[in-house]
C-alpha cells in the first residue's frame, strides 16, 4: 500500500524498449498482438506485450458490473504501450488519477514458443498494492527480475479497479460487491487461456503482490471463483487478516456517496443508475469524506463480505472462514520488513512535524483511525482502547520526533505484523502444503521512506524497501553498489525458486516452513535478511506484541 505522495511520482520509463520495425506478433484468443524488443537492466533482451485488454472497458452501462468478456479485434493489436491507470484518488495531491478504461495486462516473456514446441515456462503474475485505493502495474518493470539466463519466465503485471469504482457494494445483487478482485480473476482466467501463446505453463502459475496486492493473493486462496487459476502464492506485507484490508460498513458508505451526489438511496437499482451519470471524478473523490485524520484510515474502500450466490468471490467473513481450515491447500509464502509502519508515518518524521504534535494532543480521538479499529471497536471504548495502546508502547512519553520510532512500531504492529503472524499460524494449520516466512530487515540505499519525507535521514527499512530489489521502481536503486545487486539477487531468488518449485531458496540457509501445530501458540520459523551475507533461520514463539492485541476484548483478529 504505497503512498500517493511517491505512487506516481517516476522514472521517465521503467525500462528501455528498443524501436523495431519486425515487433514480434503473437496470436491470442481474442486476436493477434504486436509487442516490442526490451532490454533487462544489463542488456538482456525480452519481450514486452503491454496495455493488452483482458476485459471490456468498464465504463457507461458497465460501471460497477462485474468485468465482462473483451470483444475480438480483427487486424493486429498495438501492444508496444502500457494502458491507463485504474482511476484513483490520490491523496498526496487531493486529486484524481487515471481512467475507467484501465482493465489491461503487461506481459513480458524472455522467450517465444517455436509453433512445434510444448509451453515450459514458469508464470509469475504480479498484482500491485496501494490500499485498493490507488497504484498501478504500470510502474513495475521486469529490468532486474528477467536480467539472468536463470530467469527464464513470463512475467505479468494487471490492473484492477480501486476505490468505490471497485469495491463499491450496494448489500445484493444489483452491486454485490469485490468488482476489483473478480477483475482479477477475470485476469487470471485470461492467463489460462493465453499465457501458453507467451510460452508460459498454464499449469504452473505464481501470484504475487505486495501490500494490497498481498492481501489480494491471500483473497484468492478463499474464494471459490479462483479455483484452478494458480499453484502457489506469495504476499508481500499484505494478509487479508490487517485491518485496511478488509472494508465494514460498505453498504453505508455506498449510501452516503449516492447521497453525496444527489442520487436515492432507498432502491439499489436506482441509486447504481444514477451513480452511473455521475462523473467517475465526483465518485472516486468522495474517499476524502471517509478519511478521519489526514488521509486516514487509509482503504476506506476494499473487499468485503457479499450475499452467498455463484458469482460471489467473498460470501463469508475471511477470518471464520481461515479459522475453520477453509482456504486452498497451496504453498503460501509471506514476507514483511523491520519497519512496516513508516507507510503511512513516514510521512510525519521531517515535512510534516506538526502531525506529530496532533497526535500527541489528540491520541485519544486520532488512534482509532489511524491505526484502523474505529469501526471494529465500539465507540465507547475508543478512547480505552487508545489509551491502553499509547501506554504500552509510549509509557508516559510523549508522541515527538524522539519517539518517532516508537510510532512506526506501533502502527507497524496494528496495521500489518499482528494479522501477518495469525495468518500464518492459521493457514499453516489449516493446510499440507507448506507455509513459509520472511522477515527482511536490510537496510535500503534508497528507502521508499526518504521519498514519504522529503529527508535524507534513513529511519528504516520500510514498507516495500524489498520490492524495490527484485522490480524496478521509482524508488530500489540496486545497481548503485555490488552489495546492493547481491541483495537483490538473493531477493529475486526467493521469487524464482518459490515460482519453478514451490519451495523458497535463500543461499545455503535453511528455511524451514512453519509448524502445523502453532495455531494459537507456539515457536514461528522463519528466515531473517540481515544483509546479502547475513541470513539467519529463525525461531520464536511470538512476534511484535502478538499477545498484547490479541488480549482485547473486541479482538480484530
Amino acid at each position: 500500500m504505497l503512498g500517493a505522495v511517491v505512487i506516481y511520482v517516476l522514472a521517465s520509463a521503467v525500462f528501455e524498449l528498443r524501436s523495431s520495425a519486425l515487433s514480434p506478433v503473437v496470436k491470442i484468443a481474442d486476436g493477434e498482438i504486436a509487442g516490442a524488443e526490451a532490454l533487462s537492466w544489463n542488456g538482456r533482451p525480452f519481450y514486452a506485450f503491454q496495455g493488452i485488454p483482458y476485459a471490456a472497458p468498464p465504463i457507461g452501462k458497465l460501471r460497477f458490473k462485474e468485468p465482462q468478456p473483451v470483444k475480438p479485434w480483427i487486424g493486429v493489436w498495438n501492444a508496444s504501450t502500457r494502458g491507463s491507470k485504474c482511476y484513483a484518488y490520490d491523496h498526496g495531491t487531493y486529486a484524481t488519477v487515471g481512467a475507467e478504461d484501465c482493465l489491461h495486462l503487461n506481459v513480458y516473456t524472455t522467450k517465444l514458443p517455436a509453433s512445434n514446441t510444448n509451453p515450459s515456462l514458469d508464470v509469475i503474475v504480479f498484482i500491485h498494492g496501494g490500499a485498493f485505493m490507488f497504484g498501478s502495474s504500470n510502474i513495475y518493470g521486469p529490468a532486474y527480475l528477467l536480467d539472468s539466463d536463470a530467469d527464464d519466465i513470463v512475467f505479468i503485471t494487471l490492473n484492477y479497479r480501486l476505490g468505490p469504482l471497485g469495491f463499491l457494494s450496494t448489500g445484493d445483487d444489483v452491486v454485490s460487491g469485490n468488482n476489483g478482485l473478480k477483475d482479477q480473476v477475470a485476469a487470471l482466467k485470461w492467463i489460462q487461456k493465453n499465457v501458453a501463446a507467451f510460452g508460459g505453463n498454464p499449469q504452473s502459475v505464481t501470484i504475487i503482490g505486495n501490500s494490497a496486492g498481498g492481501a489480494s493473493v491471500q483473497y484468492h486462496f478463499l474464494s471459490p471463483l479462483s479455483d484452478g487459476l494458480f499453484h502457489r502464492g506469495l504476499s508481500q506485507s499484505g494478509t487479508f487478516l490487517n485491518p485496511w484490508a478488509f472494508s465494514e460498513n460498505n453498504v453505508e458508505k455506498s449510501h452516503g456517496l449516492a447521497a453525496n451526489l444527489g442520487c436515492p438511496t432507498h432502491n439499489s437499482a436506482e441509486l447504481v443508475e444514477c451513480l452511473r451519470s455521475r462523473p467517475a471524478e465526483s465518485i472516486v473523490l468522495y474517499s476524502r469524506h471517509l478519511q478521519s485524520w489526514r488521509y486516514n484510515p487509509f482503504s476506506p474502500w476494499a473487499p468485503s463480505v457479499e450475499a452467498n450466490s455463484s458469482k460471489a468471490f467473498l460470501s463469508e467473513d475471511p477470518y471464520k472462514l481461515l479459522e475453520r481450515g477453509k482456504i486452498k491447500d497451496l504453498p503460501w509464502l509471506i514476507s514483511f520488513t523491520s519497519g512496516e509502519g513508516l507507510y503511512p508515518v513516514g510521512e510525519y518524521a521531517e515535512n510534516e512535524r506538526n502531525a506529530l504534535t496532533e497526535l500527541d494532543e489528540n491520541w485519544l480521538e486520532i488512534a482509532p483511525h489511524l491505526l484502523d479499529f474505529a469501526h471494529t471497536v465500539p465507540q465507547d471504548d475508543h478512547k480505552e482502547y487508545s489509551a491502553e495502546i499509547r501506554l504500552q508502547y509510549f509509557g508516559n512519553r510523549s508522541v515527538s520526533p524522539e519517539t518517532f520510532e516508537n510510532l512506526i512500531q506501533v502502527v507497524g504492529d496494528r496495521l500489518y505484523m499482528v494479522g501477518i503472524q495469525q495468518a500464518v499460524r492459521f493457514q499453516a494449520a489449516a493446510n499440507k502444503s507448506p507455509v513459509y516466512l520472511l522477515h527482511f530487515a536490510s537496510p535500503i540505499e534508497k528507502s521508499l521512506s526518504t521519498k514519504f519525507c522529503s529527508s535524507t535521514k534513513n529511519y528504516g527499512v520500510s514498507h516495500a524497501d524489498d520490492l524495490g530489489y527484485i522490480l524496478q521502481t521509482s524508488w530500489g536503486q540496486p545497481w548503485k553498489s555490488k552489495e546492493e545487486w547481491a541483495k537483490s539477487r538473493l531477493l529475486i531468488n526467493v521469487w524464482l525458486s518459490f515460482a519453478k518449485t514451490g519451495v523458497p531458496s535463500v543461499g545455503s540457509t535453511e528455511w524451514l516452513p512453519v509448524s502445523r501445530n502453532i495455531k494459537r501458540t507456539g515457536d514461528i520459523d522463519y528466515v531473517k535478511i540481515n544483509s546479502y551475507k547475513d541470513v539467519e533461520s529463525m525461531k520464536k514463539p511470538s512476534l511484535n506484541f502478538y499477545e498484547f492485541w490479541t488480549s482485547f476484548a473486541y479482538s480484530p483478529y
